[in-house]
């Protein structure tokens, strides 16, 4: 999921540990499936409290809404959320149109443009990122994810795994 990969991101820069189980870091969920004929509206997964919670409502949400449009029904535009118990995603509470789901636009927040000279310089600043690091682990040793994985999981196997190949 790309959430980890932002969370391994900001824990590597020394931003923030992003832990969306302590609050650090929140994510929710907006999920529309197509149907042959129809595009469903939009539901939304409010409250999410890990990366796991995360992958599990996104597959339960996009098989309740396909086992809706099998049957002909039409989910609702709604807000939901997952309770890892029972495993299922639950109404908090209907939309009324999709226009709720606008984004607002914040007046006081000045647009900020940055060149790309700028990124690239940056990006020489902080040196790898964690993906940058995976991919390189995976093309100049001959890893396969599952062991990349097993590498990353915590910053002490990784400074670990560094230290014994060079």
């Amino acid at each position: 999921l790309i959430v980890r990969e932002l969370q391994e991101c900001l824990y590597s820069l020394d931003i923030s540990d992003a832990s969306i189980a302590e609050g650090e870091m929140r994510v929710d969920i907006n999920l529309q499936v197509d149907g042959d004929k129809y595009a469903g509206p939009t539901v939304e997964i409010k409250d999410l409290s890990s990366a796991r919670s995360l992958e599990r409502a996104i597959e339960y949400e996009y098989l309740r809404q396909i086992d809706m449009l099998s049957k002909g029904e039409i989910p609702n535009a709604e807000t939901r959320r997952y309770d890892e118990v029972s495993d299922k995603t639950n109404t908090i509470r209907l939309k009324e149109e999709e226009p709720d789901y606008r984004c607002f636009q914040y007046p006081d927040l000045t647009q900020i443009t940055v060149s790309n000279e700028r990124i690239f310089k940056m990006h020489g600043l902080l040196g790898e990122v964690p993906f940058e690091v995976k991919r390189r682990f995976t093309n100049q040793f001959g890893m396969d994810v599952s062991d990349v994985k097993n590498v990353f999981r915590n910053q002490w196997s990784i400074e670990r795994f560094t230290r014994i190949v060079w």
